[in-house]
Parts: C-alpha cells; structure tokens; sequence
C-alpha cells in the first residue's frame, strides 16, 4: 500500500508502524503533514474519529484534499519546463508532481532529457508516436499491450534491447513521474465519504492549531542537516522544543536526531531515504516524544526509556 502524495522525505513506507504506535485517541492532528503519508494511513484505517492536516506550506494539504476529492481522475497533463515555472506558485499538482524529488523547487528534467521525456510520455499517455519517431523512437508497439504497469516494462525493454546503453535506461526514470501522478489518480479511489473520520485541513503555523482534549499530536518536522526542506534553514528548532514542553495532549515526532535532555525516543526503523530520487541510502528513522510526557505503553524497537 502505498500512502500520501509523491512527496520529499515521504513517511510512505513508514507510515503503518508509525500509526501501530500512537495511542487511541479523539482527535488526530498531522501539524507538518507534508505529502500526508501518516494521515492517509489513519484515515484508511480509521483509528481516529477526527482527523485534520496542515502545513505552512498551502500546496500540500490542499493537493492531497484535492486527490481525495477525485480532482485527478483525468490528469494527463504533459508539464514542460516553462508550465512548472509559470505554474508552480498556484498549482500544487504541478510544483510537487513536476518537480525534481518532489523538491517543489525545480523542474523535473534537464533541458537535454526534457525531449524524450515528453516522448515517453506522450507515448504512455496519449498513444501519440509523433514526437518519439521526430526523435527516431518508434514507440507504437505500445498500442497492443494493455495496463500501465506492463506499458511501462515494454518501454524500459525498447531502451534496454535496443542499444544495451544504461544511460538510455535511466532515460525512463520519467515512467517514476507518471506513477507519482497514479499516486494522485488512487487517492481520487478513496472513499472519501464513506464512513471514514472527518477530515479537516489548515495551513499556519504549527503553533497556532488548537489542539483540543483527547488529542495526539503528529510532528513530521524539517530534518536538521538536509537541504531538501523549503526553508528548512529557517525553521526555529529552540522554539519547536518549547513548545512541545508546553503540550498536554500526547506529542510523536519524527526526526533522525532529538535533543535527548528534552526528547526520549520511542521507536527507531531502518529504512531507504526519500530525499533524493537518486540518492539511495540507508537511514535510521526515530519516533521521538516529549520527555515531560509520560510513556505510553510501548513496545520499543531499538529505543530505551
């Protein structure tokens, strides 16, 4: 299963032992919810009767709302180098979707890669051959197979067989573009109103949510020491800190590193970053909580008390 948007430091793969842990509760509040990879879990599985989403950054709660609602269903788009750039600050498919990593600041493809790029796509998309045989592609033996899944193994195949090249090869690394939009397209499948916890969304500051009794408080901030968080230079950890040590409801934050004077951690998984579409290295992910608060029952994976 695969959870949330496409997104930078997605908690995708982490999402179901993430959400094993936290404690039943009223009320769910995701405060940093990125591409919402832990609130589609808790959504899906229902733990919580009310969920809400935010983040400072408008795009994220609102193109995962968006998805849920089907807005999607039909996207096909072909996003050039000049769409991202005029569309990215209105357009949180585009900036998130078409950029490179997810970073939501840069196009996804090198102007010497953007041709073939938009020839793949428009050959999986649209069945249209033209631009691929301009380049001397001839994707057409794509009309007689059937399903993405298997359209997409044929068109790593072509480029595989045809000159044994790797380079050609990781030219389709845009086919990991197109299941990023299926990600989109398969939120739009949810069912958004059938009897699922009700879902509310807000982008401010993470300090200006009311929090409610009978909460659990969700933290999925800027890792310290990465450069792939949008200003994430600028986030004020001492303040994050004191404000964690002034929260009554339970708080779980993830992050690599706490300070351990004021955090205990609860839980830690070794996983594959997503930080990077080529940057594949194994990283030790940590759950963390307030040290004022008391420890829920747990059964801690690689953390003492």
């Amino acid at each position: 299963m695969k959870y949330g948007l496409p997104y930078k430091g997605s908690k995708n793969k982490l999402a179901e032992r993430i959400l094993s842990i936290l404690p039943n509760k009223e009320h769910f509040f995701d405060l940093f919810c990125g591409g919402c990879a832990v609130s589609h879990a808790v959504l899906l599985r229902r733990k919580f009767k009310t969920v809400h989403i935010n983040d400072i950054n408008w795009m994220c709660p609102e193109l995962f709302v968006a998805a849920l609602e089907g807005k999607y269903v039909n996207e096909k788009r072909w996003i050039s180098r000049e769409d991202f750039y005029k569309l990215k600050d209105t357009d949180p498919y585009v900036v998130i979707v078409w950029s490179f990593g997810n970073n939501m600041r840069d196009y996804l493809y090198s102007r010497e890669r953007e041709p073939l790029k938009r020839a793949i796509h428009y050959a999986l998309v649209f069945d249209d051959y033209g631009p691929g045989l301009e380049l001397g592609h001839d994707f057409s033996f794509l009309k007689e197979i059937k399903g993405n899944q298997s359209r997409y193994r044929a068109i790593k195949t072509y480029f595989f067989c045809s000159d044994g090249d790797c380079q050609s090869f990781e030219q389709t690394e845009n086919l990991v573009r197109l299941q990023s939009l299926e990600r989109c397209v398969h939120l739009s499948y949810f069912p958004f109103s059938c009897g699922m916890a009700e879902l509310s969304y807000s982008s401010v500051d993470y300090a200006d949510v009311a929090i409610p009794k009978d909460s659990v408080i969700y933290c999925d901030i800027p890792y310290k020491g990465t450069n792939v968080y949008t200003a994430a230079e600028d986030f004020d950890y001492d303040r994050f800190y004191r404000w964690c040590a002034e929260q009554q409801q339970p708080v779980f934050i993830s992050s690599f590193e706490m300070p351990s004077d004021h955090f205990l951690c609860v839980a830690e998984w070794e996983h594959q970053n997503t930080f990077s579409a080529s940057d594949y290295k194994v990283v030790k992910e940590r759950l963390f909580i307030p040290i004022h608060q008391e420890p829920p029952q747990l059964i801690t994976q690689g953390c003492l008390f």
